[in-house]
Parts: C-alpha cells; structure tokens; sequence
C-alpha cells in the first residue's frame, strides 16, 4: 500500500482563520480516518463538520424524497407528505411498520432511514365496501327482474319438480 499522499498544511488557504475553509466529512468514514482532529491536529487549523446521510423509503406508496446530507448535531425539516392513490400517509417513522412518528425538526446524530407509513383510505361515497358508488343498491327486486328479461325478449321459466 505505501505511504499515503499529503497536501502540505496550508492546501486549503490559510489556517486559523475561523472565515476560513470548511471541511466537510462523512460520519460514516470516520473509521477509516477522516474525522475532525485529522484537520484540526498539527496546528493544521481548519474547521471541519461531520455529515450523516438521512434516506426516505416511501414502503411501497408513492415517492420518496431523495436522501440528504445534515450536518451531525444539526436537525432535519419535515421532508413533508406523500400521496399515493387509495392510501393516507401516517407519517415519517424511524420503522417500516409501527413504533410512533418521527417530530420535526428531528435532531441528526449518525445516518438514518425514514419509513412512510400508510393506511387504505376510507371509501368516499357511503357504500363503506371500498367499492365504486355507483348510484344504485346493487340489487334488484325479483319484480324488475322479471320485467326486464320480459321486455328485451327473454323468459323466464320457472319449473316444479313432482313427487310422487
């Protein structure tokens, strides 16, 4: 493997200045090196700040906003809603299915997924079967029955079995 290579001290402008550079690292590499004293060690001086990756996982219903960057420490907005046709979005969960809703703004500490979580909506209309209203009750009486198959030409023909 070798050596790794260095930049010098000062490769990102002067150091000390707190206007100065900002280096930006991902939480999840600080084991393998980058973290804040590799920055601030050796009078190296420069500001740093740690990253987590936040990423939203609609489960199943409509779409999910892209993945983020936070600073760690620093909290998250409300990503907002979902919709999805024939669903009620309940909220951002730290969990696919149960647990209790995430509260916004919501404090970051490391990388983290958010789960929409969905319930059937309600049918509108007042069948209460989840089907389409269509304006009828779905039955006819044998009366009308009998009627329309009289009037398009059909019969109807009722037979009796005998006993004997």
């Amino acid at each position: 493997m070798g050596n790794q290579p260095t930049v010098g001290n000062t490769a990102f402008g002067p150091t000390g200045d707190p206007g100065g550079p900002l280096i930006s690292y991902y939480l999840r590499n600080a084991g393998v090196g980058f973290t804040s004293p590799i920055w601030t060690a050796g009078n190296l001086g420069y500001r740093s700040q740690a990253l987590a990756t936040v990423t939203f996982d609609a489960n199943g219903h409509g779409t999910a906003p892209a993945a983020t960057d936070v600073v760690v420490g620093q909290s998250l907005a409300n990503p907002g809603s979902l919709t999805a046709a024939g669903f009620t979005f309940n909220g951002w969960f730290a969990a696919a299915s149960g647990g209790t809703a995430v509260t916004f703004p919501n404090a970051v500490a490391a990388d983290k997924a958010l789960y929409a979580q969905w319930s059937v909506a309600s049918a509108q209309g007042g069948t209460g079967s989840g089907l389409a209203a269509t304006g009828s009750e779905g039955t006819l009486p044998l009366g009308t029955l009998a009627l329309l198959l009289v009037s398009t030409g059909a019969a109807l023909v009722v037979r009796q079995r005998r006993t004997a």
